[in-house]
């Protein structure tokens, strides 16, 4: 069985005979996700939260206040779920970022998600640079994987910032998605050293590539972390016959409450080294024991096991449980990708440990291919 990521591969224009034909995927190695699979509260090693109103609405006359309430953002039926409320003439929200947890530079950022409606609102999908912390905005460089607007229904665009527009939104292109608040859809970007490109539902759209890359219009050397937030009216959001007193505060008089769901965010890079983590000690007849080798697309995985030990899920996989023996032994998996064996090999020590005791680092033991 072969681990396949959620993306039907891009096609592509055959330059000699007009021909459409699968392009082989950028990025092949997931190499971090959250499936907000879990209840209640977000990931805490993954995730951190953005609160309040910051300056003049972050800097766009938002007027949500960001919180991190449940009632705001929570995991729920294994979506992520932002619901931006209005209460008391005042709306709250969410914004939940990576930042200080996890960062990249080039890969495949993708995101899985369904839209809220009402004229006023503005979900985001986007990055932003590691260094906002000390070259500020728009040096540190952003990129907008999603963005749209409740008043510009099914409209999506995905927007570069750069110290060259000065914060200007001209490096964007947008496409059409009717049922984006109705149904889940693929948002991605892929960054490499010469271009970002972006997609919906794995179709590209558009592409940035500078003819001059330089700190003005190339920011996008270092490390970016992952941002999602529902904003209401601002600067972009605001529907400009509804605005009064000069803010931009133009929402539907009528909407109380905005629903945004996330099904997953994941994040794939180039496949360059076997890994496999999972615990190096583990009391005998131990059960649903975790094993996790790199995700790599298109790879096929064979793992071998001591006597006494059984995979219970995931053989042919690059995750398996196991109910382990009385001794013990190697945990040993074989991935071939592209006619090419990778091997990675974990001792395991069956043997009496105390509760919580920690898991192997991944990388543990020989590898050869």
């Amino acid at each position: 069985m072969k681990f396949k990521r959620y993306v039907a591969f891009c096609l592509g224009l055959a330059m000699s005979s007009g021909v459409a034909v699968a392009q082989t995927p950028r990025f092949n190695e997931l190499v971090w996700a959250d499936e907000f699979n879990g209840k209640g509260t977000l990931d805490a090693t993954k995730w951190t939260y953005d609160l309040g109103s910051k300056n003049n609405g972050w800097g766009n006359q938002e007027l949500q206040h960001y919180t991190n309430a449940p009632e705001n953002v929570r995991q729920e039926n294994g979506h992520l779920v932002i619901e931006a409320l209005k209460k008391d003439g005042k709306w709250t929200s969410a914004r939940v970022k990576t930042q200080g947890k996890y960062g990249f530079t080039y890969g495949r950022a993708e995101f899985r998600a369904k839209l809220p409606t009402g004229v006023g609102t503005w979900p985001a999908l986007w990055l932003l640079g590691e260094s906002i912390t000390t070259k500020d905005w728009p040096a540190c460089g952003e990129i907008d994987v999603m963005e749209h607007v409740g008043r510009q229904l099914g409209r999506v665009q995905s927007v570069l910032h750069t110290p060259a527009s000065h914060g200007n939104t001209v490096n964007l292109d947008a496409t059409m998605v009717p049922d984006a608040t109705s149904a889940f859809h693929l948002y991605a970007m892929e960054w490499t050293e010469q271009d970002i490109k972006f997609y919906v539902d794995d179709k590209l759209f558009y592409t940035y590539a500078p003819a001059v890359q330089d700190a003005s219009t190339w920011p996008f050397k270092d490390d970016f972390f992952l941002i999602i937030n529902l904003a209401i009216g601002g600067n972009l959001g605001s529907e400009a016959s509804l605005e009064t007193d000069g803010k931009k505060n133009g929402v539907d008089p009528a909407l109380t409450r905005a629903r945004y769901e996330v099904d997953y965010v994941r994040v794939y890079q180039n496949f360059k080294e076997l890994s496999l983590s999972g615990p190096s000690q583990l009391n005998p007849m131990s059960k649903k024991a975790t094993f996790t080798a790199s995700k790599v697309t298109d790879a096929s995985y064979k793992w071998v096991l001591p006597a006494g030990a059984t995979i219970v899920k995931g053989q042919g996989t690059p995750e398996i449980q196991v109910n382990w023996g009385k001794a013990s032994g190697p945990v040993r998996v074989q991935m071939t990708l592209n006619g090419q064996t990778y091997q990675k090999t974990l001792h395991v020590k069956a043997s009496k440990q105390a509760a919580g005791s920690p898991s192997a680092p991944k990388n543990v033991g020989s590898s050869t291919k």
